[in-house]
Order: C-alpha cells, then structure tokens, then sequence
C-alpha cells in the first residue's frame, strides 16, 4: 500500500497552499505591517471528522532513521503545551493566543485516507503562526530561482532551526520569511521539514498581513525581519518538536475497529453521506456538476478499491437512479444487515455452471429474500451503493458457502451498511 520512502525536497503541494489561502500558510512569512481590520471576524472552523468511538490507538512516536530521539520541550516563561492530535507535533503556545484546530482525515494522492493536521496559532495583536503536516504537505523535486538571506537563525532541538530569512525573485523585490527548517535545508519560502526515509512532512511559517509586504532594498526587507514581532515568533518555534510517527498515525479516538481491521470514517464531498472505509482501502472520487432544470445538482460517485488498486464497491447518488435487475432464477441471499436509515446491506451470489459464481454485496430497501438491487430512493436524492463487479475467482470463492464465508465479504457487509444518509439535496454543492 505505501509507496517506498523517497527523497524530499521544499515544496508545498496545491492542497496546502489552499489551506494556506484560509489560514495564513502562504509562500513566506508576513509579519509587522497594518493592524487587523477594527471589526474583522474570523470564520468559524469547518465541523471536523466527528470521531467514531472505540478507535484503534496511534503508533507510538519514533524518531527519523538516522536522527536522535524527540527531545523534551524546554517551556517558555508562560503558555500551554498543544500536541497535534496523532502526536506529530508539540509547542508551547503563549498565553492570550488561541488554537485554532481544523485537523481532520482526508484523502491523500494515493487514495488512502490520512489524518492531517491544520493548526493556527492567533495572537492578541493578529499574528499567526500555521502549522500543516499529511495531505497536502508533500515535498517534491522543484528548484526556485530566487536569491535569498538569513537575518537570524536558531538551532533548535531535534534537528530544526527557526529561520527569519528574504526572498528575492526574478523580478527584483524582497519578500521577507519566517519559517521552520532542517539545518541542513536552504531557506525558501515553501518551507517544508521532511527527513529521509519518512513519509509525512511538516510546515510551519509565520505571517500576518493578508498580502505578504515586498520591499525595494535589502536594508528595508532586513529592518522588517529584525521587528519584535519575528523575535516572538522565533522564541514560540523554538519550542517545537516533531514526534515523527509513523504517516498514517491515528488518533486515539478515530476509527472503529472490527474483525482486526480498522475502518474510518467518510462523507462525500457535498455531505449527503457517510461510511466507514477500512483505512487501507484507496478512495476514488468523481463527483460533478450537472444541469438540471434551470440549475445545477451535484453529483456523487466514489469508487473503493483494495490496497492493490481493484474496485469492490461503488457509491453514487443523484437526483434519478435505476435499480438494478436481478441477474436470474439462481440467485441466493447471504446475511442481511440493517443501515442506520432502515435500509438493508445483503450479500448475494449467482451460482454458474461450469465456473465459479457471481458474488457481491449490494444496498436494498425490499426487505428480507429480495433482490439487494443497490439502489434506494428518497423524494429528492436516490443512492446506489453495491459491488463492483465480482466472480468467485476474484475472491477466491469457488462456490456461493465460500464467499458468505469469507473476510472480503464481511469487509464489504461492514462497509455498505455503515451507510448514513445525512440529508437529500442535489442541489448542494461541496465547499470551495
């Protein structure tokens, strides 16, 4: 399922710079400049992943091959520890700032749901501190052209340096920087903390105006560096330290565990639904946008695979679906589970001469020793959630008792009847 480890460099991928559209994670710091607008409000925190009880515990912290044991923090004069929730990260927040948490699981490029840690740190006076690791913090092999120069740097424990540093592109102007480095790192503004043979980067940059200020002279780039701003800034980094867990670390209280296997939990993308989704499995999303009376809908179809790439279940909704046929007079049901919605997740199989059966397991409201045609209907909104299309050599079933018998039949039983209908509008488009 993993990728091998592999060689990172600087960057941030498209994902974290949508995020640090939101919170402040940009190119380069941003700091000094312009108070706050009198009056501007702050947007709420999107609702997270709301926790399934009885989850599996995280991994234990480890320390990067070739690099010591996480150090303890040394405490500033005042402040509280903060960990991220699956033990990546730590840092002494001072008193009077708050914590804004918007960590959550999310899909990552290969398809597996990851925990991702968002954190902003917000003082009195407006300031921000992000923080960012998993989905989206990736380090990948791009140069940047632009000339740069350290005004203060700080070797920190654990192997990092807190860095307030400028930027000089190709068109000449100087873009100052505050951020979090290995000390083997160049300084550059998409600044990303990554050690070989570890999967899971981290991102920690400092800024405060909207835009990042640019100055026409090094003089005046490094006067803005040497503001009491960026010395705070530098001594809350200075309490940083990074718990290099294992990438897809949980926290404690995600994910339920059944049959050895963990699943987590996931909501489409414009939240007419959830599932649980064994953590191991690759999630392909394809919703889209369609024309509708005037309007527009959303349209849900995720597809989910086994760790090697094959799909065995598939949801979708939309305003009209059609149900399925039954394939035939030699169908037989298997077990019978119910949804949280009153509907029913039952396996089947279609036995053939000469070969070995049809198999899956499909969504149904008809009830018991009915068809499980993979499709139910509300007034507004129709689901279809069923098997990909499966044979007994697929599953390695030779006959119908086989497949009812067996772990990827009680994987996708678990799966489809985990279904919860969280409200039937189409017309719901998922969030920018």
């Amino acid at each position: 399922m993993r990728t091998p480890p592999r060689r990172r460099v600087a960057t941030i991928t498209l994902a974290a710079i949508a995020f640090g559209l939101a919170t402040g994670l940009g190119a380069c710091a941003q700091v000094g400049g312009a108070p706050p607008t009198p009056g501007e409000s702050q947007a709420a925190p999107s609702p997270g992943v709301e926790p399934v009880p009885s989850g599996s515990p995280s991994a234990e912290p480890s320390a990067a091959p070739g690099s010591s044991p996480p150090a303890t923090p040394t405490p500033a004069a005042d402040g509280t520890d903060v960990a991220t929730r699956n033990g990546t990260m730590r840092i002494r927040v001072p008193d009077g700032w708050q914590v804004d948490d918007r960590s959550g699981l999310e899909v990552g490029a290969e398809g597996r749901q990851v925990w991702a840690n968002r954190l902003t740190l917000r003082g009195p006076g407006g300031e921000r501190l992000v923080y960012a690791d998993g989905p989206g913090v990736e380090a990948a092999s791009e140069a940047s052209d632009a000339r740069t120069g350290v005004v203060v740097r700080r070797e920190i424990a654990g192997g990092l340096a807190a860095v307030a540093f400028w930027e000089q592109p190709p068109d000449g102007m100087f873009v100052p920087c505050v951020v979090l480095l290995r000390p083997d790192a160049e300084p550059s503004g998409a600044a990303v903390v990554a050690f070989h043979g570890v999967e899971r980067a981290h991102a920690l940059t400092f800024w405060l105006e909207e835009e990042a200020p640019r100055f026409a002279t090094q003089v005046q780039v490094e006067a803005y560096l040497a503001a009491p701003e960026v010395a705070r800034a530098l001594d809350i980094m200075a309490t940083v330290r990074l718990d290099l867990v294992d990438p897809f670390a949980l926290p404690a209280d995600v994910g339920v565990v059944a049959g050895g296997t963990t699943l987590l939990p996931f909501e489409t993308s414009n939240g007419t639904s959830s599932m649980l989704v064994p953590m191991e499995w690759r999630i392909d999303e394809a919703g889209e946008r369609v024309a509708a009376g005037g309007g527009e809908l959303w349209r849900n179809r995720v597809t989910l695979a086994l760790p090697d790439g094959a799909p065995v279940l598939v949801y979708a909704d939309e305003a009209l679906l059609p149900p399925g046929a039954p394939p035939g007079p030699q169908w037989r049901i298997g077990e019978v589970r119910p949804t949280a919605d009153n509907w029913e997740a039952a396996s089947w199989a279609v036995e053939r001469e000469g070969g070995r059966p049809f198999v899956g397991v499909g969504l149904t409201d008809a009830g018991g020793g009915q068809w499980p045609h993979g499709t139910v209907c509300r007034p507004t909104l129709c689901r279809a959630f069923g098997s990909a299309p499966l044979t007994g050599d697929d599953v390695g079933a030779e006959h119908a008792v086989a497949w009812f018998a067996s772990d990827l039949e009680e994987l996708l039983l678990l799966t489809v009847a985990s279904l919860d209908a969280l409200h039937d509008d189409p017309a719901r488009m998922p969030p920018d």
